[in-house]
């Protein structure tokens, strides 16, 4: 072996056995000898050694606290007071089916490894919407990140809370009456939903003949099926400051549906 294989394999020796030391060590020994060599005393060392581990420990704690509000201020200035340790609700709309006439009112589950998918259930009386569901749970989700705390958030029906104002809220749902009660009340000037929710327009556009009915409608986004035309995918977040109570309490309205 020559001398330069030689040199270069304990070179990578060395560079693996540093490697194995944890930072912290490593920096505290190069300050520990420099202070022994300016101070000349054996206890210079020691306490360079500790203090290069400490300060190194404390450059990670304020690294990882820099990233985490870099990372969670938008999330706070987007909330803004749902991301403190006020109280939360999140309201959702269900939808019930009367079991005593099962005929009008039947449940499909969708299982695609059945040779016939729709396989009729009996199933709740009250329904959750998969756009609402997974809606919900993002919510959830956003919320884990400020971090905020399970105890403060609530989960309620919002057809059962018409009335409950003053409240940081999320209102989930075209169809959940709270999120109508919003839209009929607030000053809204971005959207509104038109035909008993079914379309989505601007405040104040002009109405016009619809060929194949003949009835009056508005130009918009249509969520439903009309025509020949397919079910659009949409998704609406509407930010709000409560306007029945002055208290800074924001309200989010989240209406969305996805079809797959």
């Amino acid at each position: 072996m020559s001398q330069i294989s030689r040199f270069t394999s304990y070179w990578h020796r060395i560079n693996k056995w540093i490697a194995s030391f944890p930072t912290s060590l490593i920096i505290g020994l190069l300050l520990g000898i420099v202070l022994a060599l300016v101070l000349q005393s054996l206890s210079s060392f020691i306490a360079g050694v500790v203090l290069g581990i400490i300060l190194e420990q404390v450059f990670l704690g304020v690294k990882h606290a820099t990233e985490e509000w870099r990372n969670t201020n938008p999330l706070r200035m987007l909330l803004g007071p749902i991301a403190t340790d006020d109280e939360c609700y999140i309201f959702f709309s269900s939808f019930q089916r009367d079991l005593s006439r099962p005929n009008e009112y039947k449940l499909a589950r969708w299982d695609a490894r059945q040779a016939r998918r729709e396989i009729l259930i009996t199933g709740p009386d009250f329904v959750l919407g998969e756009s609402d569901a997974l809606a919900l749970s993002l919510i959830q989700s956003l919320l884990a990140r400020v971090p905020k705390k399970p105890e403060k958030v609530k989960v309620e029906r919002g057809d059962e809370e018409l009335d409950k104002w003053g409240v940081n809220a999320f209102c989930i749902g075209a169809h959940n009456g709270k999120t109508r009660v919003i839209l009929e009340k607030f000053q809204n000037p971005f959207f509104r939903f038109d035909s008993n929710y079914t379309v989505i327009t601007k405040p104040g556009s002009p109405t016009e003949v619809d060929q194949r009915t003949q009835e009056q409608i508005r130009k918009g986004v249509y969520i439903t099926q009309r025509g020949d035309a397919e079910p659009t995918d949409y998704g609406i977040v509407l930010k709000f400051q409560d306007q029945f109570r002055d208290n800074g309490k924001t309200i989010f309205v989240i209406p969305f549906r996805k079809d797959y």
